[in-house]
C-alpha cells in the first residue's frame, strides 16, 4: 500500500533533534520526508545537515518556510513561540517541543490561530506515547476508591547521559538574541530571581510531569501549597483534583548522574506505580509495577507492554493526526494548561499582599 509522504522541516537542529527526532523521521521514511533543517548557528546546520544527508539549509525560518511550504515543522528551538506561530500562519502542522511557549498570552494565541487555519499542533511530550506508561494508566484508571497521587522528577544533568551516547553538536556562532529569562521577567512582573528559576525550571522539566498527569486528569488541579528552594532549583506542591485527590508534586535538580521520575497511585486496593527511564536511553523501558493483595499476600507485578521507543511513536500519532484526522493526542490546549498551572503554582509561593 502506498503511504502519502509528508514534507517536514526541522526548525532548530540541537540535541533533542540531533539524538531522537531526526534519526526517528529517517526510520519512518514511508511517512515522512525530510527536505529542509534551520538553525541560528551555521556551523550546527552545516554539520547536522551533511550528517542527515538533509538538502536545504536555512539561518532564517521565516525563508524556509516562504521557499519550501513544508507539511510539518518539528519546532525544537530554544524558545518556541515565534518558530511555531510561523509555521501555522505559513500554512504547516507542527510538532513542538514542551513549553509550547513561555507566557500564557503566547499560548492562547497560538492555540487560537491553529484552530482558525485548521492546522495540527502537537506538543511533544512524548512520554504520552510510551506503550508501559499507556499500560499503567489503564491499571491506574481502573482503580476506584483512590486515596494519594505521587508524581517525583528529580534529575541530574542530562549532559551526563548525553556524552556517553551521542556528544553531538553545537556550536556558539549564534547572533544575540532576545533572554528567555528577562521575558518571563517581564509578563511575571517584579519577582526574585528564585521566581524565575522555579518558573524556568517548571517549563524545561516539570511540563513532563504535568502531562502524564494530564493522562490521568486532563486538567489544571487546584494548588494548595508550594514551597521552592532559595535558588528555585526544587520545588514541591500540593494539589488537588476535581474530584478531591490529594497530589503530592516534588521536582528538583541536582549534580548526581540520575533520572528519577515516578508517577504513583495509591488506591484502597491497588498501589500503582509507573517509573521512568531517561530519555535519553533509547528503547529503555518504562517499569509498570501493579500491587495487591490476596488474602495475606502481597502480589507484586510487573508489565512490559513493549520496547517501542515514545518518540518515534508520536511521530507516527502525528502522521495519522494529520493524514488519516485522528485526534490529537498532545494538542495545543495542553500548553496553555502548562503555562496555567505554572502560573497557579508560583502565585501559591508569593507572600501575602
Amino acid at each position: 500500500m502506498h503511504m502519502r509522504k509528508l514534507r517536514v522541516a526541522i526548525i532548530g537542529c540541537g540535541h533533542i533533534a540531533q539524538w531522537m527526532h531526526i534519526p526517528y523521521l529517517r526510520e519512518l521514511d514511508d511517512r515522512y520526508d525530510i527536505v529542509a533543517a534551520c538553525d541560528l548557528s551555521a556551523q550546527t546546520l552545516q554539520r547536522v545537515a551533511d550528517f542527515f544527508q538533509i538538502p536545504a539549509r536555512y539561518t532564517d525560518h521565516e525563508q524556509l518556510l516562504r521557499e519550501i511550504q513544508p507539511d510539518v515543522c518539528l519546532i525544537a528551538t530554544h524558545d518556541h513561540y515565534e518558530q511555531a506561530l510561523a509555521a501555522v500562519e505559513a500554512g504547516a502542522h507542527i510538532l513542538v517541543e514542551k513549553p509550547m511557549c513561555w507566557l500564557l498570552s503566547e499560548a492562547e494565541h497560538l492555540t487560537r490561530r491553529a484552530a482558525e487555519l485548521g492546522r495540527i499542533v502537537q506538543v511533544g511530550y512524548h512520554k504520552r506515547y510510551d506503550p508501559n506508561y499507556e499500560r499503567g494508566l489503564e491499571l491506574m484508571q481502573a482503580a476506584d476508591q483512590r486515596r494519594l497521587l505521587y508524581l517525583r522528577c528529580v534529575i541530574g544533568p542530562n549532559q551526563r547521559y548525553v556524552d556517553d551516547f551521542w556528544p553531538g553538536w553545537r556550536y556558539q556562532d549564534l547572533p544575540p538574541a532576545p533572554s528567555v529569562a528577562d521575558k518571563i521577567r517581564e509578563d511575571l512582573g517584579d519577582v526574585p530571581p528564585a521566581y524565575i528559576s522555579a518558573y524556568m525550571l517548571m517549563g524545561g522539566l516539570s511540563t513532563h510531569t504535568f502531562s502524564i498527569f494530564r493522562g490521568l486528569y486532563p486538567e489544571v488541579p487546584e494548588v494548595h501549597g508550594f514551597h521552592m528552594t532559595a535558588d528555585g532549583r526544587g520545588y514541591s506542591a500540593l494539589l488537588q483534583t476535581s474530584d478531591g485527590l490529594a497530589v503530592t508534586m516534588d521536582t528538583g535538580l541536582i549534580d548526581v548522574k540520575t533520572f528519577d521520575e515516578e508517577m504513583a497511585l495509591f488506591a484502597h486496593n491497588h498501589i500503582v506505580k509507573i517509573n521512568f527511564p531517561s530519555p535519553y536511553l533509547k528503547n529503555a523501558a518504562t517499569d509498570v509495577l501493579l500491587q495487591s493483595m490476596n488474602g495475606n499476600e502481597r502480589i507484586d507485578q510487573r508489565f512490559l507492554a513493549s520496547n517501542e521507543e515514545a518518540y518515534k511513536r508520536e511521530w507516527v500519532a502525528l502522521y495519522h493526526s494529520v493524514v488519516d484526522g485522528a485526534p490529537v493526542r498532545t494538542p495545543a490546549t495542553e500548553g496553555v494548561m502548562d503555562v496555567q498551572l505554572m502560573r497557579r503554582l508560583l502565585e501559591a509561593a508569593r507572600p501575602p499582599r
